[in-house]
């Protein structure tokens, strides 16, 4: 059941959204970074508001796989499972994860802390096994003794980076830094961070 404050906040997109066309997509998409995910009471303000069938708007949410209709945790935690990161060892690295954090793959801890998914590529073949954190924080070059550290920066809700074992990726990554004037000549770098962010829908 939603909070009053969850319920202002749907009020308030579905008042954004009012007029126009074509928005329902964005409403969802909205709705699910407000409150964490779609439930069946957002989804039938969302139908009244919009003058739809809460059919047809359960049928476009659940035909995209990004929207969820139960809880989700906090940080979602994804292991490429694509063709590079699963030679090169994903599948030790999802097992040990979900020792980690004691939930399957697909399931949120009971805290609502952390949710563990697969993903089929994220498009960082060279740094294979790879993990995202929010789809914004990328771990590369993993191995099941690295889970522990990726864990408890989870948990602890560290800010974006990225780990590499690879000291070429590190003397690469704090080149460019020094180039964008993002740290000074003589200090030390900040975490790299090699791939930031994922497309989204938006209010036109």
């Amino acid at each position: 059941m939603l909070q009053q404050e969850e319920i202002n906040k749907v009020d308030s997109i579905l008042d954004d959204a009012s007029g126009q066309r074509g928005i329902l997509i964005a409403v969802l998409q909205r709705v699910q970074e407000k409150v964490g995910y779609l439930p069946e009471e957002a989804m039938k303000m969302i139908a009244n508001r919009l003058s739809l069938s809460l059919t047809n708007v359960y049928g476009v949410a659940s035909f995209y796989k990004h929207f969820h209709f139960k809880p989700r945790g906090k940080n979602v935690v994804k292991v490429c499972m694509g063709t590079a990161c699963h030679v090169r060892g994903a599948k030790a690295v999802l097992t040990e994860m979900e020792a980690k954090l004691g939930i399957k793959e697909g399931e949120t801890t009971k805290d609502l802390s952390v949710t563990l998914e697969t993903v089929g590529c994220v498009g960082c073949c060279a740094l294979a096994p790879v993990a995202t954190v929010n789809d914004q924080d990328l771990y590369g070059e993993l191995n099941p003794k690295m889970v522990d550290d990726i864990v408890s920066t989870v948990r602890s809700e560290h800010g974006t980076h990225v780990y590499s074992t690879d000291q070429h990726l590190r003397s690469r990554c704090a080149s460019r830094q020094v180039e964008e004037g993002t740290i000074g000549k003589g200090n030390a770098p900040s975490p790299c961070l090699l791939r930031h962010g994922m497309p989204g829908f938006g209010f036109p």
